[in-house]
């Protein structure tokens, strides 16, 4: 223990004497007094250049965005499905995808739809869904209306993502009419009560949160694009399906909030990972529907026509149309004008500070970006391929084995794991970054195929994966493509020093002790802002294989053990 304790004093020496190499601010190389706030300068002359803000000179891209003719069109169109049924003839692996998938909606479509019309009060007012909706099948009865009905809706966005999937993989009918059914048994939002809790000053919308509407939203959209051929459908049921559902929805994201300060103000225009999550369901929604004035919304934002916000304004649903969208002539704050651009991705890294909810707004990032890039729309080039920082901060930060630190409002992260193989495709097919293949071909990821489909001897048998044909409710990252690809194996990866100026995040790296890997210091600097903690100068360490000095992350103060609350 006492040989364990030298060498990290050590290490934390040789890493203190390594500022330069990092570009720590001259305001933190000299005395005591140089730590207050006050004396942090960020100017340029005073950091070391560091890759992790590097211009994007040497960038290059693949591929050129087209306009995709009629539906789908918004994560998929006629051409990727083509290349999706060319490569179940070959892949194993994307077979068995599909052969879980169409187990699972199997059985849901075996069940009758479970959704009760539209109910009145003995005032003859529309009630909230929740206040009549059944017991959610499986789940105790709960008092709360606004969860109860939330289990639903949520549960319902994702089986309608993955029939549309199912649908325009297998031309098999039965998925999309009942994709049809569940979509027309909600588009009734005209015809539902406030939800109690509502209040979009305070991002409270139909099921709760408004995030959480986005979330829903995107997966709506990207169903009902899937299945917008399918015979089942009629004119009217698409009008009523825009009109009824997926624009009054939509408008929740952009109704107005707090106009007295921005005129442009609304959930879409937040300048965190809520927003660009919101500004992409209402993009994705606007392509699937062919409504311009939400794809205006989306990518130039909005204005508001409104003074001054009031009550009932605000509580009242659907949403009253207190504002026009902006125009690419006269922009306000959107995908173009705030998402992909410096204001949102400062320094190489997303503003929020936080690992977690980098990866987060990613997947929103990525939704937009394929969507509009099925409109001649190139998302990855645009800003100088500002979006290809978003990609290389975890990287960037992580450990040697691939693990992020839980700084700020983040738990300690595996890249391998949960939806980050899948979006790190869509990052690797637009900027063939080779460093991206080690997330895609993690050690588990490989060995899933060996468990399921019979794959290479000796390979690790796995009985999950992290790059399914559908992602969870809490993050519908786009679909992975790559399966069985011929691509280039995974380099060896380099561990650079990097500092990120403007957020506040420095690593300082250097040989282990133990002559294999590397040793890894990450100073947390910086304003205190969004999802940051105030722990500022805060050290996280990894050195002799292992988390010496970890960093709580959210598990101080959302899931403190200590808390007997």
């Amino acid at each position: 223990m006492r040989v364990r304790l030298i060498r990290l004093w050590a290490l934390v020496a040789a890493l203190s004497v390594s500022q330069a190499a990092l570009g720590v601010p001259a305001a933190f190389a000299g005395d005591a007094a140089a730590f207050a706030p006050s004396a942090v300068s960020t100017n340029p002359n005073n950091i070391a250049p560091t890759v992790a803000t590097a211009p994007h000179e040497d960038v290059e891209m693949f591929g050129k965005p087209r306009m995709s003719v009629g539906h789908p069109n918004t994560i998929w169109d006629e051409e990727d499905i083509r290349q999706y049924k060319q490569m179940l003839k070959t892949s194993a692996e994307l077979r068995q995808q599909l052969s879980e998938l169409e187990k699972r909606m199997d059985a849901r479509i075996g069940e009758p739809i479970d959704i009760p019309p539209p109910q009145k009060g003995s005032d003859g007012a529309w009630l909230y869904p929740g206040n009549y909706f059944p017991d959610f099948p499986g789940r105790q009865h709960t008092d709360d209306p606004v969860r109860k009905f939330s289990w639903f809706f949520d549960r319902d966005s994702e089986a309608i993502d993955a029939l549309g999937i199912l649908y325009a993989l297998t031309d098999n009918e039965k998925y999309a009419r009942y994709a049809r059914d569940l979509l027309l048994a909600y588009a009734n939002l005209p015809r539902y009560g406030a939800s109690p809790s509502i209040m979009y000053r305070w991002e409270k919308g139909l099921t709760g949160q408004i995030l959480e509407d986005s979330l829903d939203l995107e997966l709506l959209a990207r169903g009902y694009d899937l299945i917008y051929n399918t015979p089942s459908l009629s004119p009217a049921d698409r009008k009523r399906i825009h009109d009824e559902l997926l624009q009054p929805l939509a408008w929740v994201m952009l109704y107005p909030t707090v106009v007295e300060q921005d005129p442009s103000a609304r959930f879409a225009s937040m300048l965190n990972n809520r927003g660009a999550i919101g500004a992409a369901a209402v993009l994705l929604a606007g392509y699937a529907t062919d409504d311009q004035e939400l794809v205006n919304a989306a990518l130039y934002g909005t204005r508001t026509t409104l003074a001054k916000n009031e009550a009932p304004r605000y509580k009242q649903f659907p949403p009253p149309k207190d504002w026009v969208a902006a125009t690419a002539d006269n922009p306000s704050k959107g995908l173009l004008t705030l998402y992909f651009t410096p204001e949102a991705i400062p320094g190489g890294m997303w503003v929020e500070g936080s690992p977690g909810y980098s990866l987060y707004a990613l997947h929103g990032l990525v939704n937009a970006a394929e969507a509009a890039w099925r409109h001649g729309i190139d998302l990855y080039r645009y800003n100088d391929s500002i979006l290809k920082y978003v990609f290389d901060f975890p990287l960037l930060i992580a450990y040697p084995n691939l693990r992020i630190a839980g700084e700020n409002d983040s738990h300690l992260l595996w890249l391998s794991q949960l939806y980050f193989p899948a979006i790190y495709e869509y990052g690797y097919r637009r900027y063939r970054d080779p460093r991206y293949l080690a997330i895609i071909d993690a050690p588990d990821e490989r060995g899933f195929p060996a468990t399921k489909t019979g794959g290479e001897p000796g390979q690790k048998a796995v009985t999950s994966r992290s790059r399914p044909l559908i992602h969870p409710w809490l993050a519908p990252a786009p679909p992975p493509f790559m399966f069985n690809d011929p691509h280039e194996k995974a380099p060896p990866l380099s561990f650079p020093n990097v500092n990120f100026p403007t957020v506040g995040f420095g690593v300082l790296r250097t040989p282990a002790s133990n002559g294999s890997g590397i040793a890894n210091l990450t100073l947390s600097y910086g304003p205190t802002v969004s999802h940051g903690h105030p722990d500022r100068l805060h050290i996280d360490l990894w050195a002799l294989d292992d988390i010496l000095m970890p960093s709580p992350g959210v598990q101080f103060p959302y899931d403190n053990p200590l808390d007997v609350k």
